[in-house]
């Protein structure tokens, strides 16, 4: 057991002692002896131990709570979007994120990158806000995925 009790160590304790395999005891074959005889030895059925279940899944600490997903809202560079070609023809475009220490890929439909490409060139690319949301998933990706440009509202001055 570990000396320090912080709810993270046991938490990694738990989680060490159930990924180390066990060890079944050995079962002894007991050779028979020489006066054996095997039509005297009564039959007597022994029920089967029954199948041990695997382990519920992961501990959890108190406060623990569950999702069913993970939204990620990113604000992406104007300037950047605009030199992505976006042909009619073509429903829906992968775009590629760069992280500091990752990529992630999301699908967008092409017409709402044309519209904000539209809305880029009219407002100035200093003057648009350009917000991709969607639910991340597995694999650094990014599902459901929708991109949307929103003009900067302007900064009014404070009255005196």
């Amino acid at each position: 057991m570990p000396e320090n009790r912080t709810p993270e160590s046991l938490l990694m304790f738990l989680q060490e002692q159930q990924a180390r395999p066990r060890q079944k005891p050995p079962q002894h074959r007991w050779p028979a002896g020489a006066f054996h005889n095997p039509q005297h030895t009564p039959k007597v059925r022994v029920p089967e131990r029954p199948a041990q279940q695997p382990p519920a899944g992961p501990v959890r600490l108190p406060g623990t709570l569950g999702a069913k997903r993970l939204k990620v809202t990113t604000i992406l560079d104007a300037a950047e979007l605009l030199a992505i070609s976006a042909p009619d023809g073509k429903p829906r475009i992968t775009l590629r994120i760069r992280l500091p220490d990752r990529s992630v890929t999301a699908e967008v439909a092409a017409k709402s990158v044309r519209k904000a490409q539209t809305a880029i060139r009219e407002q100035g690319r200093d003057n648009v806000v350009v917000v991709l949301q969607g639910n991340i998933v597995a694999g650094d990706a990014i599902a459901e995925a929708g991109l949307s440009a929103q003009p900067k509202a302007a900064k009014t001055p404070q009255a005196s």
